[in-house]
């Protein structure tokens, strides 16, 4: 038995307008591909992105477009008459028409579900004989605008993009958010392998049962077979080395083998333990011959999302436990890193993958109105020990639930959690993005206490069945080890609850409006969005929008186009990171709180009136505190001491020093409360002149060093608030001096600064450079030192510095 080949048709395509009879055939830029691609690298349509071409390509989603390519036939394929040969689609975007040799062999509207055709009998016989692959692609926006009228009792409705969507099974971003453009693009967006086999493992996966006391695991594999072939090898490999290895004969189609690990080396998510990867490696045998190999990485771990019912508060915890060990999830929501997933590398996914973990995140959204991801990225969390969070792909909407809807997406869901089972950094699944909002703002049908799901087809919000059964089902069956949550925010009855569940909190960027300093006020059990926005890095706003543009200032008709949210005027781009992997400030900001070791402060203002006169509004006092809180987010005790000092804001003046915590345990794992004291003033030299805007003045700054190194492990710097009243200064002795190894700069000034940000000085061939951290505040009798890469020692005068108040 010869044993399975599989290639890939990745040359010889070309591609051309099919309702454009002056269309001729142009090859393809690269595939995988799709059609944006290829008109630009033909120089038929500009880059999307700059400035307002978005709006001169809207064409090209109304377009039916045909991708073609020639391959011979496999070299064995006239000898064996066993032998098969399949076409693999890994995915086609969206409503595909497939032709083999002027024979429709396949036809798609799912761009999430990959396919298989067999095609032994249509291939060409002849030894050198050229085959024709033929895809046609037709407008998913077209086609999809004609179903709400095939269904008009159900009620269409969305945020962001055409309520058509929600009938098509494409990537929902396609059709523009709130974060970016509108490009319906089409074509063979996933690998097409052509396949020659007479038997072959058509899915290998396992169930990892981990013993709480973490000494031992059970695996349970199992290999699909298609074909005759009827015993499997089975080898796990860690570090390269076998450490078990079982036979297994194949009945009814599946060969089972159980493997008993004792201490098993455990996976952990990053900062709390190791990454170690087993293989597990299935050989189909036929006799002595190898009929097919296939091997999946995977780790052993124990996880498990906590919800117990609280006793000193309302509702329910929800955290996550890997190995037993509580996980402080701080992290990012990820959605595609291009409009035109194709052209992303492995290498770029790695790269922003390694960004994520470089910022001590260790937990990552994938977002419901995106896509399945590349393996490569779910490899390099799996790496890396990055927690993922995997929403399925619906978002912000009513979706349908008629049965050809459902037939479809109980197919992708199946597809594509088995191809994602095997992943430890997979957690958890989500349901959905934001549509349980939906239907909360659209007041649509939902009783918790109606558990019969037959009967939620018939309500205003029939997708209730899709998250609450169908996607149940589905996970249930292929991942019974891993939580699914019907969706994200979700707590039950009302998403937001904060004291159940999760909750996405966006009440400071839009929603309520409230106030950015009462985000301490805003939490929940689990805050699984929320965020500040800002310009990107001028570099990136130089790629759409060159220097010289009158366009370059803010709220102008480029910018204001780049700003897709309703109500952007007020709000800019959702990201820490952008296209470019260049972070903004709030990726510095974040990485600081989620290291190892910080220091917090938290400033409040208290109020006393009269008690004997509740009419009066003329105050009895008024307290300015400061409280001071330490957190180790390590799996190790750690004594340190603390202190604090504070600054007059005008004169840089030091105004208070003091040991705070000497010798002070910090436990492993959690946050510990330091200390509480008024905000120190500067005393007046008339006490009969005393400032009542005194607590404006001042600056307080908190330290944190190890107590046997006297290493710093953390400082925080707390401000008055607002910072439009704070009597900010221009320093006259802000300096830089780069570490003698070059891979730092130091800052210093004798007056507080706030949010002091480096960047190049820029110059003709200038060298970009990378930090470690940017935007801190700085105080006067320290320096403070910012990992850098780019710089030589004496080039200072390649550095700037903007911060607030300049």
């Amino acid at each position: 038995m010869a044993t399975r080949t599989a290639r890939p048709l990745d040359r010889d395509w070309t591609f051309k307008q099919a309702d454009d009879k002056t269309s001729e055939y142009r090859p393809v830029a690269q595939f995988p591909t799709n059609v944006h691609l290829d008109l630009i690298a033909n120089g038929l349509i500009c880059d999307p992105f700059f400035a307002k071409n978005e709006r001169d390509v809207q064409w090209i989603g109304e377009k039916t477009w045909i991708y073609r390519a020639h391959f011979p036939s496999p070299p064995t394929h006239s000898s064996n008459d066993a032998q098969k040969v399949v076409l693999a689609f890994e995915g086609l975007d969206t409503y595909a028409t497939v032709a083999l040799n002027g024979t429709e062999i396949l036809k798609t509207d799912n761009m999430f579900i990959p396919e298989r055709v067999e095609v032994t009998k249509l291939l060409c016989a002849e030894e050198h004989a050229r085959n024709v692959l033929e895809i046609t692609f037709e407008s998913a926006f077209l086609l999809g605008k004609k179903i709400p009228e095939m269904y008009p009792g159900h009620h269409w409705g969305c945020w962001n993009g055409d309520p058509s969507r929600l009938a098509v099974r494409k990537a929902q971003y396609h059709y523009g958010w709130d974060w970016g453009p509108t490009l319906l693009t089409c074509g063979p967006w996933r690998p097409i392998n052509i396949e020659t086999y007479e038997s072959r493992i058509a899915d290998l996966y396992f169930t990892i049962d981990v013993d709480p006391s973490l000494k031992s695991a059970t695996i349970i594999a199992k290999a699909d077979v298609e074909g005759s072939a009827e015993v499997v090898k089975f080898d796990i490999f860690l570090k390269d080395k076998v450490v078990s290895t079982e036979t297994a004969y194949v009945t009814q189609g599946t060969a089972t083998a159980t493997f008993l690990t004792r201490h098993p080396e455990l996976w952990y998510p990053v900062g709390y333990g190791p990454q170690p990867l087993y293989t597990l490696t299935a050989r189909l045998l036929a006799g002595n011959k190898v009929a097919d190999t296939e091997s999946k990485r995977f780790g052993i771990r124990r996880a498990n999302l906590v919800q117990r019912k609280l006793t000193d508060a309302p509702g329910t915890t929800f955290f996550f436990e890997i190995n037993n060990t509580p996980i402080f999830c701080g992290g990012s929501n990820w959605i595609p890193a291009d409009s035109f997933t194709p052209r992303l590398s492995k290498e770029k996914y790695r790269d922003w993958v390694k960004l994520a973990v470089d910022g001590n995140q260790v937990m990552i959204r994938v977002w419901g109105g995106g896509i399945f991801e590349d393996q490569a990225f779910y490899d390099a969390c799996d790496e890396t020990g990055l927690l993922v969070w995997q929403d399925f792909l619906f978002g912000c909407g009513n979706y349908p639930a008629y049965p050809e809807f459902l037939a479809s997406v109980k197919r992708e869901a199946t597809a594509n959690v088995k191809l994602l089972r095997h992943h430890p950094s997979i957690v958890i699944y989500a349901g959905n993005n934001e549509d349980y909002q939906y239907q909360e703002s659209e007041c649509l049908d939902y009783d918790p206490k109606d558990r019969d799901p037959q009967s939620w087809l018939k309500t205003s919000f029939p997708a209730r069945y899709i998250y609450e059964k169908l996607l149940v089902d589905v996970t249930k069956e292929l991942v019974p080890g891993t939580y699914y949550h019907p969706g994200s925010p979700w707590g039950g009855k009302d998403t937001r609850d904060p004291t159940v569940g999760d909750i996405h909190q966006w009440n400071v960027w839009h929603g309520t409006q409230e106030k950015y300093q009462d985000f301490d006020k805003l939490a929940g059990r689990f805050v699984s969005e929320f965020g500040m926005q800002a310009f990107p890095n001028i570099e990136t706003t130089d790629s759409y929008l060159p220097k010289g543009s009158t366009e370059r200032y803010p709220q102008s008709s480029t910018v204001d186009f780049h700003n897709k949210a309703t109500g952007h005027e007020r709000r800019l781009a959702l990201a820490i990171v952008d296209h470019y992997l260049r972070p903004k400030f709030a990726y510095y900001a974040i990485k600081r709180e989620l290291a190892p070791f910080t220091i917090g402060i938290n400033r409040t203002t208290t109020t006393v009136f009269p008690p004997d006169n509740k009419y009066s509004g003329i105050p009895l006092t008024t307290t300015h505190k400061i409280a001071i809180w330490a957190t180790n987010l390590t799996t190790n005790p750690r004594t340190v001491n603390i202190s604090t000092k504070a600054f007059n804001i005008t004169s840089g003046a030091e105004i208070h020093h003091a040991i705070i915590g000497a010798n002070t345990l910090l436990p492993a794992n959690q946050s510990t409360e330091i200390a509480e004291f008024d905000v120190p003033v500067q005393k007046e030299k008339n006490p009969d002149n005393k400032d009542q805007d005194a607590h404006m003045k001042t600056v307080v700054v908190a330290y944190l060093h190890d107590s046997s190194t006297g290493t710093q492990l953390a400082r925080y710097v707390n401000w008055p608030d607002p910072l439009k009243y704070v009597p900010l200064q221009q320093p006259q002795q802000l300096r830089f001096k780069i570490a003698p190894d070059a891979e730092s700069v130091e800052v210093s000034a004798e007056v507080p600064l706030k949010g002091v940000a480096l960047e190049s000085a820029g110059g003709e061939n200038d060298q970009p450079l990378v930090w470690a951290d940017n935007c801190v505040d700085i105080v006067p009798g320290e320096a403070v030192a910012l990992g850098v890469k780019g710089l030589a020692v004496g080039q200072e005068s390649r550095v700037r510095a903007r911060y607030l108040g300049l």
